[in-house]
């Protein structure tokens, strides 16, 4: 795939974030250490990773987010140890409409910085080496939100591959808040979701389309100040139909991991 998009995606999202912090837009920097790195079920690193973020929300409703994935083991050598596998840019835009429902749409660039070392033009050194396909990718996605009381948010999400993988997956989830005082908040939350064939076979070498995964986790934050927040977590997950997400797509079924997180 093209790195076009991306540079100009890159382009874009700075365009965006120099105004609008200026335009007192919030800010929130941190990162998250976990004790693997999960995603929609899937297995994609068993040990330690770190994961940083920057998001940037304006009050038009405009959002940015640049997010990170790194490694701080092998993982069989599925990555490489002390090193990012991945950098996503999310572009995004709240719909701004009052009570309890809420819309969401955007758009996600996955960059995936260490793939491919297949060096063509030295074919004697890589005779035994397969070239590796650029998996950089892009989705397009679609939240919607509905709070019918204090501290109970529900939540449908539909995602559409546009590029490499061309496959859909969605979600449901629910949510619970308690916050015992001020300073502390405590979440209760579930999900489960659901893919076509061309995500499972992608993914999770599935051979159809149905139930992929589901989970739960629990969690906790402290508010440190006004500005700093610190969290942790525990969370569960397992595969749904054995067609669709196979068992060996997944060696994770607990993790957990802590967070802190600076607004500005």
């Amino acid at each position: 795939m093209s790195k076009t998009f991306a540079i100009g995606m890159a382009a874009v999202a700075l365009a965006v974030a120099v105004p609008a912090v200026s335009l007192a837009a919030e800010v929130t920097a941190g990162a998250d250490v976990v004790s693997a790195y999960i995603w929609r079920g899937l297995t994609y690193n068993d040990g330690v990773v770190v994961q940083p973020s920057v998001d940037v929300a304006h009050p038009s409703g405009l959002g940015l987010n640049v997010w990170g994935n790194f490694d701080m083991t092998d993982y069989d050598g599925a990555v490489d140890e002390r090193e990012f596998s991945e950098v996503d840019l999310t572009l995004s835009y709240a719909v701004p409409i009052e009570g309890p429902v809420s819309i969401t749409v955007g758009i996600s660039e996955w960059l995936y910085p260490k793939e491919g070392n297949y060096t063509p033009e030295l074919p004697e050194a890589h005779a035994a080496v397969e070239a590796k396909k650029d998996t950089d990718t892009r989705e397009v996605y679609l939240n919607l939100g509905y709070e019918p009381m204090d501290g109970l948010a529900l939540g449908m999400s539909l995602n559409q591959d546009i590029d490499e993988v061309e496959g859909t997956y969605g979600d449901a989830s629910i949510a619970y808040t308690y916050e015992p005082c001020d300073k502390t908040s405590l979440e209760a939350s579930a999900r489960i979701g659901v893919g076509d064939k061309k995500f499972a076979e992608y993914y999770a070498g599935g051979t159809k389309g149905g139930l992929f995964d589901w989970g739960a986790k629990l969690t906790a934050t402290y508010a440190l100040s006004e500005s700093t927040e610190l969290g942790a977590f525990v969370a569960y997950t397992d595969n749904l139909n054995d067609d669709v997400f196979p068992d060996d797509a997944k060696d994770v079924d607990v993790y957990g991991g802590m967070s802190l997180y600076y607004t500005f």
